[in-house]
């Protein structure tokens, strides 16, 4: 099955396996206990799975690696990493708290933007409904009709196949390596969105390398599972190439520096927890701090588009009242 699991859904559950494993609760009657719970179809399908090869002596860990595409690398390390010290119940609580950090971030995102996208699509539906109300005051019930698919097919036309034909040019792009860094590299330029993508990459990259870390993790492994979790493949690159220096001994802080993130907070937070051994709480940190700084940033922008679509509006009804009266002064 090549489906993955809703993040929710794995931040519940996860949760759920940690309060019932650190109750004594074995790992086999924890994971059939969940089959109550209204899940999708992937996830029911996995743990009916696990509960049973668990049962029968294989670890969780060796489970989820074999579906290895309904989860991400960092959740299956947190597991491997309780099973080997004998911690789950922590390990699977502090997966179930990275995912919910995890939900927490894209709902802001959906919550910030959503008011811009109403009213964008206002700006859409507005002049479509005027036009049609008009033309049925003013004609008849079959004219409106005709104006609505008349509109649509022009909505189509200038809008609908320019939007095909660039998604199809960004799948065909995104389909390399190369493809992928080159756009992930032009939304950095981006004013204002560039800003956003940075300071989420990093939020992302601080926050799985610090529960790594914390879970025992070793840093040139940590080090390029977070840096999958970025978001931007840039970034991703920029971190992974890091990994031949780490192995030599020098400390990622030190192996960064030269790159883009020379001068960023999230070296010098790093830096200062590898000189005081608190590498989670300096991740945890800079997470927070990028995090607050993404939501800020996001706010802002939602907050510049909404005059920008209102202005249009206004142009848009005001040319459309100016040419109802034009019409209805001009007929007499």
């Amino acid at each position: 099955m090549a489906t993955s699991v809703p993040v929710r859904e794995q931040a519940i559950v996860f949760r759920e396996l940690a309060t019932l494993i650190g109750a004594g609760v074995t790992i086999t009657q924890a994971l059939s206990d969940q089959l109550n719970r209204p899940l999708s179809y992937t996830f029911r399908y996995f743990l009916t799975q696990a509960s049973e090869r668990v049962s029968k002596g294989d670890k969780l860990s060796a489970v989820m690696r074999d579906n290895a595409q309904m989860f991400s690398e960092i959740t299956i390390a947190l597991v491997e990493a309780g099973e080997m010290s004998g911690r789950l119940d922590n390990m699977l609580r502090d997966i179930a708290e990275y995912l919910e950090r995890e939900v927490e971030l894209r709902n802001m995102i959906a919550r910030e933007t959503f008011y811009a996208k109403i009213l964008i699509g206002a700006a859409l539906f507005i002049p479509l409904a005027a036009r049609c109300i008009v033309t049925w005051l003013m004609v008849d019930f079959m004219s409106a009709l005709g104006v609505f698919f008349q509109t649509i097919l022009i909505y189509a036309l200038l809008g609908g196949i320019p939007f095909l034909v660039l998604y199809l040019l960004y799948r065909r792009t995104t389909a390399t390596e190369t493809g992928k860094n080159t756009i992930d590299q032009i939304k950095l330029a981006v004013p204002g969105l560039g800003g956003i993508v940075e300071r989420l990459a990093l939020s992302k990259f601080a926050r799985a390398f610090g529960t790594l870390y914390a879970a025992g993790v070793n840093v040139v492994r940590a080090t390029p599972m977070a840096a999958d979790t970025c978001g931007n493949r840039y970034y991703t690159n920029i971190i992974r190439l890091t990994v031949p220096r780490i192995e030599q001994g020098i400390p990622l802080s030190e192996a960064l520096a030269g790159t883009r993130l020379t001068n960023s907070l999230l070296i010098r937070l790093l830096e200062t927890g590898e000189q005081t051994g608190n590498i989670e709480e300096m991740m945890t940190k800079a997470a927070e701090h990028y995090e607050s700084e993404t939501h800020t940033r996001i706010r802002k922008l939602a907050v510049a588009v909404v005059p920008v679509v209102v202005i249009l509006m206004g142009l848009i009804i005001g040319a459309m009242v100016i040419k109802f009266y034009t019409g209805l002064y001009g007929g007499m």
